[in-house]
């Protein structure tokens, strides 16, 4: 029988693209307002490094694994693009890759955004609000 969380699969989860299951987020925005359909749009503030208080543990992506990609050992990469609410939560989130796909990998890791937290403000003590965070994270397990 294969459990779905506990011990030996944490520490599995743990050897994800980073420490605590995520690697360093990018964000790519631009400084320069740009006009869209005649509106100028204030790009968001740029989040190079972002300040985690709060990841998915091991034991949390255990729990949302794809029972089915458990049993057959599947391993993924999953590329979620979140929106950073003025509190460091983050909303809005899309997946923007997910290899391989159809094995219920994007819904998981779309799961996993409430789970995470960033600071609220950036080095610079600007507000995270409206930032856009992009987040890599890998599943496997051993």
């Amino acid at each position: 029988m294969i459990r779905t969380t506990g011990r030996a699969l944490a520490c599995a989860i743990l050897a994800l693209t980073g420490v605590g299951g995520v690697s360093a987020a990018q964000v790519s925005v631009s400084d320069a307002p740009a006009a869209v359909d005649g509106v100028t749009v204030t790009p968001s503030p740029k989040i190079a490094s972002p300040g985690w208080v709060r990841k998915p543990t091991g034991d949390d992506m255990g729990r949302y694994y794809p029972r089915k990609a458990l049993i057959e050992r599947l391993q993924a990469r999953v590329v979620m693009k979140c929106m950073v609410t003025a509190s460091g939560t983050l909303e809005a989130c899309e997946i923007l890759d997910e290899n391989p796909s159809g094995q219920g990998f994007g819904p998981a890791t779309l799961n996993l955004a409430h789970l995470f937290k960033m600071k609220d403000k950036t080095a610079d003590g600007q507000s995270v609000e409206g930032a856009v965070v992009t987040l890599p994270i890998s599943w496997r397990t051993h």
